[in-house]
């Protein structure tokens, strides 16, 4: 069983596409995945919070999550995506209707060449980064382990919270000691990152087996269980052929993480991170 206030901290909402169209061509067709729908998962699998993450279909245009944080009822919260064009007097705008971070993306699309067309890579961040400060906004990143790595060091100096997407892009077929992992692992126990775990990301294995993820899980609980979070990344998007089960993943959390973290993975370090107030605006 879930602790209250649990939180998914890496889902998406698509749609409905006459009210929210996409912004640009993307390497994958987005699902139909409204407000309504993921307010429903949610719901049927005691999950009282949740962070919607902008899809690369939207670029820029944050509509589709600021609306569904708007009548969420103080449930979700947001990461948005801006350029380096962005003002100050934006992101305080997206900072008041729920934005508590901006993500960007560096993962090499699989079926082509460079960043998944549509992508906002991190050379916006550094002149984003004054205005992220000031509002206590902080940046998500998607890429690769060795990127996730370089990146952790260059990107130091800006100041901000460094959280990286999909357990930071691992590669579970090199095993644990890997030295790239092992660098994660250190960045991770001196509180200079955080990392989400999504295993259905990462895994090679067959839907919802995921365990091939289950040793790199395990020691990233071990380093540093309090700059961890958790994240489904409902509605599985490029997924189809493996569709994970919501109910399957939640069950390989708990059994994969000692209840002693599993209060600091699902509930305080989403509500230090995100912001949430101390209970839900209203039921």
């Amino acid at each position: 069983m879930l602790p209250p206030l649990s939180c998914d901290s890496h889902t998406h909402v698509f749609g409905p596409p006459e009210r929210f169209p996409f912004r640009a061509a993307t390497n994958y067709t987005p699902p139909d995945s409204p407000f309504e729908g993921h307010a429903s998962t949610m719901r049927s699998h005691s999950i009282e919070r949740a962070i919607l993450i902008q899809p690369v279909p939207y670029q820029t245009d944050n509509a589709a999550i600021l609306d569904a944080i708007a009548r969420s009822g103080g449930r979700l919260k947001g990461i948005g995506v801006q350029t380096g064009e962005a003002s100050a007097v934006e992101l305080a705008r997206l900072n008041e209707a729920g934005i508590c971070g901006l993500r960007f993306n560096e993962m090499t699309n699989p079926n082509g060449h460079g960043r998944y067309q549509g992508a906002i890579g991190v050379e916006h961040l550094a002149p984003l980064a004054p205005a992220m400060r000031e509002l206590n906004m902080h940046a998500q990143i998607w890429a690769a382990a060795e990127t996730s790595v370089a990146l952790a060091t260059s990107l130091e100096p800006l100041g901000l919270p460094l959280v990286f997407d999909h357990m930071a892009g691992i590669d579970v077929t090199r095993g644990v000691g890997d030295p790239t992992f092992q660098a994660l692992l250190r960045l991770l126990a001196q509180g200079h990152i955080w990392i989400k775990l999504t295993v259905c990301r990462v895994s090679k294995t067959s839907a919802n087996d995921y365990s091939d993820v289950r040793p790199f899980h395990e020691a990233l609980v071990r380093e540093n269980p309090e700059r961890l979070l958790w994240g489904s990344d409902f509605p599985f998007v490029r997924l189809e052929d493996r569709m994970p089960d919501m109910k399957r993943l939640i069950e390989i959390f708990l059994d994969w993480t000692p209840s002693s973290a599993q209060q600091k993975v699902l509930v305080d370090n989403p509500a230090r991170l995100f912001g949430f107030a101390q209970r839900p605006l209203r039921a």
